[in-house]
């Protein structure tokens, strides 16, 4: 009869709803878990970029090259601009090294020189106190 056909339509409906439905779950689900496994990659491509910068290696460090959502890719810039800086900062303090090295060696060449100018004005002093002893013995001797 027509309620029974009715009803019929209606449960054919729903169960096509319900399948239809789960498929459309199933298949949120799948994408979910690939998001969640692509999150997984760059949060441990994160984690190993921090354990190199924590071993302090940073002649070795490359930087992070990540596709991902937008937060996970600004830290992975801030983590490529620190690399940056501390590198450029180790750069600067070994050439300041230099700089310091070559200073000191300068003011020790210096100094040595002013050593050896005192050196020989006392030698001087000397040698003019023995002129004047002399002369005054000369002029002494002559006196007699």
């Amino acid at each position: 009869t027509l309620y029974t056909n009715h009803i019929e339509n209606k449960t054919n409906f729903i169960k096509k709803f319900q399948y239809s439905a789960m498929a459309i779950l199933l298949m949120l689900v799948i994408y979910s878990m690939s998001q969640l496994k692509a999150i997984e990659v760059h949060a441990n491509a994160l984690l190993e970029k921090s354990k190199e910068i924590g071993d302090l290696d940073f002649d070795n460090i490359e930087p992070l090259d990540i596709d991902a959502e937008s937060e996970i890719a600004e830290v992975a810039d801030n983590i490529n601009c620190f690399v940056d800086k501390v590198k450029s900062a180790i750069k600067f303090s070994s050439s300041a090294v230099i700089q310091s090295k070559l200073a000191s060696d300068k003011l020790e060449e210096l100094t040595m020189e002013i050593n050896d100018i005192i050196v020989e004005l006392e030698d001087k002093s000397i040698i003019a106190k023995q002129l004047d002893k002399s002369e005054d013995m000369v002029l002494e001797s002559t006196e007699d």
